[in-house]
This record gives C-alpha cells, structure tokens and sequence, in this order.
C-alpha cells in the first residue's frame, strides 16, 4: 500500500524544521566568525576600532590637494582618494561611501556613452552636500550631463567648464529654461575657440564673485558684473579689459592676459587692488598688458606683477602709470624680456616708496648694477622693502646676451654689499626693513665659498637667505 499525501507532507515538513534549525545554527556560526574576525582584525588593524565618523575625516586629509584652492578629484582616478580608499576594505568603502564632502568635489572629461553614468554617480554620493564641479574636454553628447546639472546646480559653489564649444555652452542652456545657480560662487568658462555668441545661464548668480573667462569676451557673456571683486580674462583687447574695469566698480583683483594698443581715453578705477599682466597670444599678437597701464589711473593698488612685458615703449608708459596714479604699490614683480631688459629703470622703483616685496625675473647686469648701488647708497631708496627676490636665468652681460657665471658671482658679490648695509642699518635702529633675500635661477651656476660665504653670515644672523639652482641648494 503505498503511503498518503499526509505523509510526504509530514517528511517535507520535519525536513524543513531541520534545515531551519540548522540553518540557525549556521547564522548563528556566522555571527561568532564575523565577532571573532571583528576582534581580530582590531588587533592586526588598530585603524579599524576607530568610530567611522573619525576615519571618515582621516579620509578628507587624503584627497588630492593643489595650489589653485580647489582640490579636484578625477573622477576616473583609481590610484588617488576617494577611489583607492574604496579598494581597501569592505569597512573603509562604507564609510567612504557614506562620507558626502569626499565626492563633492570632481573633475570629469565628459566623454559619450559612460560619462553620464558616472558624474550621476558622483552627484548621488554628494546627497545635499555643496558642490565643486569642473567638466572638461566635451565630447559630442553632453545632454545627459546637462541634465544631471540640472538637478544639483542650486549646490554648485564652484563650477568650471574647460575647453567647450559655443555650441554646447548653448545646448546648456536650452537643457533648462532657467538654471537655479543660487550658490555658485566661483565661475571658469574656457572656450575651445574664438565664437561670438551669447551667453545667459549665469546672469541670476547672486553669490557668484570670481570669474575666470579665456576667449569669451564681457560682451558676450551675461554676468551680475556690479557684484565681482575677483576677475581673469584671457585672450583679451585692451577694449575688453576697459570693459570689464567699467563693469566691475567693486573689482578688488584682476589677472588679464591683453594685447592691442591702448585707446587714448583714461580710465580710473577707485578700488582695485591688485593688477596683473599675464602672456598669451591672439592670432598672430603676442598679448602683453603693459599698453594698457597707458589709459589706467589706479590709486588704491598695492600689488602690480607685469609678466613677459615686451614692448620698447614699456619704460615711458610705466612711468606715465606710476605719475598719473601715485598708488600706495606693497609687491611689485616683472618679467623683464629681453628687448625690454634695461628699461626698468630705478626711477621707477623711487616712485614706490611702500614697496614690501619685489621680484624681478631675469635681470641683466645693467639692471641689478644700478639696483644694488642705489639699494647701497641711497637709505630713501625702498626703505620699507622686506622681501626682494631674483628668479629666472642666470644674469646676462648684455640684455640680450648668455647667461654668464662671472656675471652671476658679480652680482651676488654686489648684492651681499648691499644686503650687509640694509641688514647692519635694520639692527641699529635705522629705518630699513629687509628681511629676506632669495635667488632662484633655473641653471646651474658654480659658486664658491667666497661669493657664498656673506649669504651664510647674514643667513646665521636672522635674514631669510634662499640661494638656489636646478637641482642644487647654494644657501
């Protein structure tokens, strides 16, 4: 006779008991082996007992840093945090993942196909976390990107779009009627190319006060310009960098790479603080600044560096600058090329009696001379400099000359004179207040211990010294 269904249904279920019991048992196994790794691992891993709101700030020291203010993280970096943390451990990767400020702020060339997928990701890890973002290198289909800023521009800080097309700064545009960029603060736009369209995503930007623009000229550009204090723009016209001063009354800091003559109206600019020139080329123009300081009148600037100055005019228009203008300069710097290399002349250095720091790059020995014998002889010349530094090649003989090692000895033999009048004045009470010397040449040049001998002396006691080439450590 063969057995009934409620037997079969007995045997599956007293089956199914044991398997449960058993499987309890296995759980239960499993809970003692995750407490015993636990323990373990605290012991061969002390890291791992810390609270994770401990690690996680251990976490943020670990990300890339840069001198720009910005810590970029690559998005597709495997071998630097956040992702290499993610690849320790399961613990670490939780808590990493947990961590919102560890991915807030990311770098990414937006490419076709994964792109997306992987800035969505990153936008995800951030929950409601203020936001860095620098997209780069656009490939052809950037919608969906467009779309995911959408979604977190109201937490963008900082926001930098670097080597986009006209094109697509417009496809952005129209991916929403109106962006709610209600946090951005810092805003960087490079073009690929020259274009002359229009943009206006960024005019409702209420907290935005720095702007970096390269080949987007202001009138092409819609910006709350009342409100900047911080402003770069490269690849621009004397015009443009005018323009910019006109629409910026509150402008404290600007960087312009400029070329073109200067227009013959004068422009005055009560606040700005800080001014500088920068190299670049237009076409077939070398950009330089220097015309432009021929239509400025600047009386609040305490900080003027002039790099890649080029022009033979340079000298007359710089005096013109400092007369016109009488600025209270505390750091002055410039890159004297050489068909310009003898015209910084020491009348102009008498024209800034406030100066704290000085750096000239590239001096030729006509330059240094007649600096150091000034510094020497006259105590009204710079009498409040503290900081004066060389950097660049060895000196040249000649302004366009070689670099000469013979030269070089000169001049540090003349300098130590000089810095041994100013140093020995400062200790007795006199006016002078030098306190750091530092030269930094990008050759190699043989010193020996009688050229190196009054650094060492001055440096034993108290100055600053800093006497440097590639690869060597003089003082």
């Amino acid at each position: 006779m063969h057995p009934s269904h409620s037997h079969f249904r007995n045997v599956v279920d007293d089956i199914t008991r044991q398997i449960s019991y058993h499987e309890s048992i296995v759980e239960k196994l499993r809970e003692k082996r995750q407490a015993a790794q636990t323990e373990l691992d605290s012991l061969v891993y002390p890291v791992l007992t810390l609270p994770p709101e401990i690690t996680a700030e251990f976490f943020l020291w670990c990300l890339p840093t840069s001198s720009g203010g910005t810590e970029w993280n690559q998005v597709r970096a495997l071998d630097e945090a956040p992702m290499l943390l993610c690849h320790v451990c399961s613990a670490w990767r939780d808590i990493a993942f947990s961590t919102p400020a560890l991915w807030a702020n990311m770098k990414l060339q937006v490419l076709p196909l994964y792109s997306a997928d992987l800035f969505r990701a990153w936008i995800a890890r951030t929950r409601d976390c203020p936001l860095s973002v620098h997209l780069y290198h656009f490939g052809r289909t950037s919608q969906a990107i467009f779309e995911t800023l959408v979604d977190c521009a109201s937490r963008i800080q900082c926001l930098e779009l670097v080597d986009i097309s006209v094109a697509r700064l417009l496809q952005m545009e129209q991916a929403c009627s109106a962006w709610d960029f209600r946090s951005l603060q810092r805003l960087t736009i490079v073009q690929d190319k020259d274009d002359h369209a229009s943009i206006g995503a960024f005019a409702d930007t209420p907290l935005v006060r720095e702007v970096f623009l390269d080949k987007v000229p202001p009138r092409n550009i819609s910006l709350p310009w009342h409100q900047l204090t911080k402003f770069t723009g490269r690849m621009y016209s004397t015009e443009d960098c005018l323009e910019v001063l006109r629409l910026c009354p509150n402008l404290v800091e600007c960087t312009f790479a400029a070329y073109g003559r200067h227009p013959d109206d004068i422009l005055t600019h009560p606040t700005l603080q800080s001014l500088t020139f920068i190299m670049g080329h237009s076409g077939w123009s070398v950009a330089d600044g220097t015309h432009l300081l021929g239509c400025l009148v600047l009386p609040a600037l305490q900080s003027l560096y002039i790099l890649d100055c080029d022009y033979s005019e340079f000298a007359d228009i710089f005096t013109g600058f400092l007369s016109r203008s009488s600025p209270p300069l505390r750091k002055f710097g410039i890159h004297l090329s050489e068909a310009t290399g003898t015209n910084l002349q020491m009348a102009h250095l008498l024209l800034m009696p406030e100066l704290v720091e000085l750096e000239i790059w590239d001096p030729d020995m006509i330059c240094a001379d007649g600096f150091f014998n000034l510094f020497t002889s006259n105590a009204s010349f710079l009498p409040k400099l503290q900081q004066l530094a060389l950097t660049g090649s060895p000196i040249r003989t000649l302004p366009k000359g070689p670099p000469s090692e013979e030269s070089s000895r000169h001049l540090l033999a003349t300098a130590a004179l000089a810095l041994t009048h100013r140093w020995q004045a400062r200790q007795e009470g006199q006016s002078a207040e030098l306190k750091s010397f530092r030269v930094v040449w990008s050759h190699v040049v043989d010193l020996d211990e009688k050229v190196l001998a009054p650094f060492k002396k001055l440096a034993a006691e108290g100055m600053n010294i800093k006497i440097v080439s590639q690869n060597r450590v003089y003082v």
